[in-house]
């Protein structure tokens, strides 16, 4: 399904993405863009240009977006942070630290436990996103 046919996100300005596969759920993907619509028919192979690690598990679905970055360097350092198997450890209690980087659960929610997880950063406070519903 694409991002038009799930009441996708603006086409500009800078945004974070996260995507499952529908073939295999466990995989997701966390990239950015400045233009949704056209990057998510590039992972599904409709246009030119979609990431290699995103071919074989296509067609792949838009699960949420994080928006309001200042900057293609400030949506660079949070895909990067959602990349990274650390967090800094002062931004969360110990709990919440362990859920955003453990291996429990469907990978789904790991991705928007690390998204809730660096909203609490004052670089990120003020992002906005939406999660679409599982179903």
């Amino acid at each position: 399904m694409e991002a038009e046919d799930q009441g996708g996100p603006p086409g500009e300005g800078w945004l974070c993405y996260i995507l499952q596969s529908s073939v295999n759920t466990r995989r997701t993907y966390v990239g950015m863009t400045n233009n949704m619509r056209r990057r998510i028919r590039q992972h599904n192979g409709a246009l030119k240009g979609g990431a290699r690690t995103t071919r074989a598990w296509r067609p792949w679905t838009l699960v949420g977006w994080i928006q309001g970055f200042s900057s293609r360097s400030h949506v660079h350092s949070f895909e990067h942070r959602m990349h990274s198997r650390r967090l800094p450890q002062h931004m969360a209690d110990p709990r919440t630290l362990q859920l955003a980087q453990g291996t429990e659960g469907d990978s789904v929610k790991r991705r928007l436990r690390r998204v809730n997880c660096l909203l609490l950063l004052d670089r990120y406070r003020n992002l906005q996103y939406k999660v679409y519903p599982q179903e």
